[in-house]
């Protein structure tokens, strides 16, 4: 029996064998609390004794291996001894080790002593090797795929499937990149949640997220990019969030290239961290590297089917083409000096068999015309380079063609010429034709209408001398220019004359264009639509006329035609009106002789002032119509423009600013210097109302000669000299469409009641009686200036001394036969001349006159008659009084003084109706004045 020494020796032996055993001794209970552990413990898994006893051993174990140990330890306290049994256990450090596991519980003392031993390096090299088994078996499947399967998007396809399916992967997916050259677009995908891939936008872009992971890394690098642990990962990689949730734990990603360039990636993921060794790096890369390959074999493979393609349809092209077409193709091997071919149309061309070419090669030669020979052979015999040249060939039957003959040289691989290709063309009717051409344009040349030729896109092909002469381009500047920008600008009635031509075959009108210097033309044209012998249109022939001058002529003929149709009616209304306004005006004088008080006499002063601007305006209006036959003087223009510049400036707006402007040394000019005065006045007024916001009106006179050549450019004007007038604003100018408007009564842009419409007319029946002529020229925005243009005097006048003031001249009880039809005029007359002193007999009209004439023709001293009468006019009337007392006095009165009908009436004076009491009396005074 042993001792109590030996005892002791015995547990201390057994002690240290505890301490110092590799492997990891424990003592534990049945509730799963390690009770006791040896060193080893704390060596393998980092965890101290005290950390290790102090709490379940449940809790040191990897979760997913818990539910197992729970089903072993069931077994244990049942009192089964456990051998060979594998858990893992999680280490201090975060890692994990796999141990495994001798158990004998011993029931008892309630306790399990158990031995376990550390296989965690067999475990994973026994994982590793089953990995590599996988991928190899994966790398022989992908590498049959891709010998079966030629369509690239299903072996990329099946390459995934085999990945994730044989190799124990995921997921696996391959993306190219898109023809912008930035995005990786997925074209094929296999494995769990791989419709991840919906939602990521990865891109080679380092500096966008999508970029910065191991697609984008390897794409970029060309060489495998992984990342073994997910988790751990910084935060710029690409969707992490998005693949732990996956439960992806590690990826890889290799570069998919071809000889030239990178195309994709290859990508696969682990639900393992740390699946990526060097050796399963190495395969996938080689994986990755076959999958390039073979699709750079399909692609070749592919190109190579479409060239041959390509190459088959090219030659039945150029086969069909050779042998339908009207030229001859033909191909020469200068090696061998022979011709390899010639198609058809050689036999149509040059009257000669195909056949006779093969066999002589140069027999062509002996075709061509003999005075075309020694050239055509020093061009085709000379240093092989291509030529182009034009000769002459005699067919058999004797018959001349024009050819136009062309080669080119083809050069092998080493750049050596070693064949000749050409072809020929019959362009006798062509040659024809520009003989045709050329004569016909030498006559078109010659034609004194300007004739152009356009093509549908209306550029100009043809452009003639009389062209060059009307609108200032030569015949190549305007070639291949579109007639309408050149000639038409954006003009409404050029797109409509040429709708027409296109539509009906011709056009026939006057239309407006433009010169070189920007002058506007009016020509007559006629347009044809030209088309080619199937009768499609080919182009457009255009033939103007310039009928420019011929238009200004007819405007300024139906502008004075206007002028005396509206002279005609205004003398017709003339004298009723001023019939009518003569009562109102006398009888306001007789009134203002009886009315005391001073409201009265503004009434009267109001009427008689209404009455004269009635007054005024038909005289305006006579002006306009019929000219304005003034008393004549020499007139000083430069102080008639400074006496209007100071009149000017004290009534217009201070913004509005007159300038005069006088040439030294100007000509006599004999004028009504207030009518004159009248004219400039009224352009002046027109010049500030178009300058609302101020602006500069500027008066220039100077001497100006007319030849022929320039007064033809006027109807009024003659060959001589003139006093050219200006007057120029810098306002809102006279809109192109309303110019030839400005000059007729009555037309006015201004606001009702803001004018008349009579100034302008006005002023050019003053300067047209004045035997001047007036022009404008004028664009919006731009202002307008008017021309006025009057005869140089050639003698000069006295001007005439101003008149005094006289007194009112009275009657000495003279009789005055009193003769008018309108029985206000009358009375109110009546009335005037007795209360000055007159006895007066009345008559209602002609007749009548010479009635009460006739019967004391002695007892009258003055015959006052108004010159147009219903019955027997005025100077009807004094016909027949004439015959009676030839020299008895005559005053006549008409509302039109310068009727045509009054004027070779012989009367003592002529007044003009409405006319004032003064007027009258100073006549009466003037006749009876012995």
């Amino acid at each position: 029996m042993p001792s109590a020494a030996d005892t002791l020796r015995a547990d201390a032996e057994r002690q240290r064998l505890f301490e110092l055993s590799p492997d990891l001794l424990c003592v534990a209970n049945f509730n799963g609390k390690l009770e006791q552990v040896n060193p080893a413990w704390t060596l393998c898994l980092g965890w101290s004794a005290e950390e290790l006893t102090s709490r379940p051993i449940l809790e040191f174990m990897v979760p997913e291996d818990v539910e197992h140990s729970l089903r072993v330890g069931e077994k244990i306290k049942q009192g089964e001894v456990v051998r060979g049994f594998e858990n893992r256990y999680v280490c201090k450090d975060g890692s994990f080790r796999w141990l495994s596991w001798n158990v004998h519980p011993s029931n008892d003392e309630g306790r399990i002593f158990a031995v376990a031993r550390d296989i965690t390096r067999q475990k994973l090299s026994e994982q590793k090797i089953h990995r590599l088994n996988r991928l190899y078996a994966v790398s022989s499947a992908i590498n049959e795929t891709i010998f079966r399967v030629q369509n690239t998007t299903e072996l990329y396809r099946q390459a995934c499937r085999i990945a994730v399916e044989q190799g124990g992967l995921m997921m696996a997916w391959v993306g190219l990149i898109d023809p912008d050259g930035e995005r990786i677009a997925p074209v094929a995908h296999w494995g769990d949640r791989s419709s991840c891939l919906e939602t990521m936008s990865l891109t080679i872009d380092p500096d966008r997220a999508g970029g910065r992971g191991p697609a984008g890394q390897a794409f970029r690098s060309g060489r495998p990019a992984v990342c073994n642990d997910i988790a751990a990962a910084s935060g710029d990689f690409a969707y992490k969030t998005e693949a732990l949730s996956f439960n992806y734990r590690s990826c890889a990603a290799f570069p998919l290239t071809t000889e030239i360039r990178a195309i994709g990636v290859l990508a696969v993921y682990s639900d393992q961290p740390n699946y990526f060794g060097e050796e399963e790096i190495n395969l996938l890369a080689a994986l990755a590297a076959n999958l390039s390959f073979a699709v750079e074999s399909h692609q070749r493979e592919r190109d190579r089917k479409r060239a041959e393609a390509a190459l088959r349809e090219s030659e039945q092209r150029f086969r069909q083409l050779a042998e339908n077409s009207k030229e001859t193709f033909w191909i020469r091997d200068l090696d061998k000096q022979e011709v390899l071919y010639v198609s058809p149309s050689f036999e149509r061309m040059w009257g000669r068999s195909c056949e006779s070419l093969y066999q002589a090669p140069s027999s062509w030669i002996d075709a061509v015309h003999p005075d075309d020979r020694a050239a055509v052979v020093k061009t085709v015999r000379g240093p092989t380079g291509g030529y182009d040249i034009t000769y002459r060939i005699i067919r058999p039957d004797g018959d001349v063609r024009w050819i136009h003959d062309r080669s080119s040289p083809v050069k092998d691989a080493s750049g050596r010429i070693y064949r000749e290709v050409g072809t020929a063309d019959d362009i006798t009717e062509r040659k024809l034709a520009d003989e045709k051409v050329r004569e016909q344009a030498t006559l078109l040349d010659k034609a004194q209408d300007a004739i152009l030729v356009c093509d549908l896109d209306l550029r100009i092909l043809y452009w003639n001398h009389s062209a060059e002469r009307l609108y200032g381009w030569s015949a190549n500047d305007a070639a291949g220019r579109s007639v309408q920008m050149l000639l038409h600008r954006d003009s409404p009635a050029f797109a409509a004359a040429t709708r027409c031509v296109l539509e009906r075959g011709e056009w026939v009108g006057e239309i407006e264009q433009w010169t070189h210097e920007g002058k506007s033309l009016i020509v007559e044209g006629r347009w044809t639509l030209v088309r080619d012998e199937f009768e499609h249109p080919r182009s457009i022939l255009a033939i103007h006329t310039d009928i420019t001058r011929r238009k200004q002529l007819e405007q300024q003929i139906f502008r004075a035609q206007r002028m005396e149709s509206i002279g005609t009616l205004a003398s017709g209304i003339a004298h009723d009106l001023n019939n009518a306004l003569a009562p109102i005006l006398m009888s306001t004088d007789l009134l203002d002789m009886t009315v005391a008080d001073v409201r009265s006499r503004e009434i009267l002063g109001m009427i008689r002032s209404s009455a004269q601007r009635g007054a005024a305006m038909v005289r305006q209006v006579l002006s306009f119509a019929r000219g304005m036959e003034g008393k004549r003087v020499s007139v000083e223009m430069g102080s008639l423009l400074e006496e209007l510049r100071k009149i000017t400036a004290d009534t217009f707006d201070k913004s509005v600013r007159v300038e005069v402007q006088v040439q030294p040394d100007i000509w006599e000019l004999d004028a009504d210097p207030t009518q004159l005065h009248q004219v400039l006045l009224n352009l002046c007024l027109n010049a500030r109302d178009a300058m609302p916001g101020g602006g500069i009106i500027t008066l220039r006179v100077a001497n100006e000669e007319l030849d022929r050549k320039a007064a033809e450019r006027h109807l009024e004007a003659s060959p001589g000299r003139y006093i050219r007038l200006e007057v120029e604003d810098d306002g809102t100018g006279i809109p192109q469409d309303l110019v030839d408007q400005i000059f007729d009564p009555f037309f006015t842009t201004k606001a009702v009641g803001q004018g008349t419409g009579l100034g302008l007319p006005t002023a050019q029946a003053i300067i047209k009686s004045h035997g001047g002529f007036i022009e404008v020229f004028s664009q919006p925005a731009m202002g307008s200036r008017f021309t006025i243009r009057l005869p140089a005097s050639s003698s000069q006048r006295v001007a005439l001394p101003p008149i005094g003031k006289r007194e009112t001249p009275c009657g000495r009880g003279e009789t005055i036969l009193l003769v008018d039809d309108e029985s206000a005029v009358r009375e109110v007359t009546r009335q005037v001349l007795e209360t000055y002193g007159y006895h007066v007999i009345t008559a209602a009209n002609g007749a009548q006159g010479l009635q009460v004439f006739a019967a004391n023709p002695d007892a009258i001293d003055v015959v006052f008659t108004d010159m147009m009468m219903p019955i027997m006019d005025g100077r009807e009337m004094i016909r027949e009084l004439r015959k009676l007392r030839p020299a008895v006095p005559v005053i006549g009165a008409s509302g039109v003084a310068d009727d045509e009908r009054t004027g070779p009436v012989d009367v003592l004076q002529l007044l003009a109706k409405p006319y004032s009491i003064e007027a009258l009396l100073v006549a009466l005074a003037e006749i009876l004045t012995p």
